[in-house]
């Protein structure tokens, strides 16, 4: 866990959570690798699995960079951004066969980038969107076989606002809308049937991940 943490990494290493011998534990306070009240963590070329629980939460965090990880068969969400964390990159990561949501979003995320990753075969929805997240970018994703949704924008106060979902590719989930949302942008995606435009033009999510500049700081 990184509590109250700064300028830290972790990374290389399989995280098995013995999920049968162990209670479910929510991801609010705890997860397979777990950040909390935290400002640029990188969590990197990692293999989380079989947590009872969430792969992996981050609560209160800025500058939060999950990359290039496994995140695979934990019995909660694959990852769960939530409690008004900003600036947060989740990129190049293989988020498969979880119990509930690929990436849930929980309240007041914002600034987030979701890009390149292979989201698939979750028992609920691909990714989840709710109250107070806005500023999403969703990009280059691969959304498949996730057994409700690709993408829901949950029944929730100011869900999505500002969010930017384009150029990713959906096989047998789609896009749910159960919210009144606003200025939201859904463009140039493959086997979605939504598209939305808006004449205000903003800008959504984080700068993308650049290896080495990013990671002048992590030689751990």
């Amino acid at each position: 866990s990184f509590i109250n943490s700064e300028n830290a990494s972790i990374k290389n290493m399989v995280i098995e959570g013995n999920d049968l011998n162990n209670i479910f534990s929510g991801g609010c306070r705890v997860a397979g690798v777990y950040m909390m009240l935290s400002k640029n963590i990188k969590v990197s070329n990692m293999t989380i699995t079989n947590f009872n629980g969430d792969g992996i939460s981050y609560q209160q965090c800025i500058d939060i960079k999950i990359y290039s990880n496994n995140i695979i068969t934990n019995k909660g969400n694959g990852i769960h951004p939530g409690s008004g964390s900003v600036e947060s990159i989740i990129e190049k990561n293989n988020i498969k066969d979880n119990i509930k949501d690929g990436i849930f979003f929980c309240l007041r995320v914002s600034c987030c980038t979701v890009n390149d990753n292979n989201i698939s075969n979750n028992k609920n929805n691909g990714i989840s969107i709710g109250h107070k997240d806005i500023k999403l970018h969703i990009n280059n994703n691969k959304l498949s076989f996730n057994k409700v949704n690709g993408i829901l924008f949950r029944d929730e106060k100011i869900c999505g606002e500002k969010s930017i979902i384009e150029n990713n590719i959906f096989e047998k989930n789609n896009i749910k809308i159960t919210s009144k949302i606003t200025n939201i942008i859904i463009k140039n995606n493959i086997g979605c049937d939504i598209n939305i435009s808006t004449d205000i033009t903003f800008d959504a999510g984080h700068t993308s991940y650049v290896p080495d500049l990013d990671d002048k700081h992590l030689d751990i």
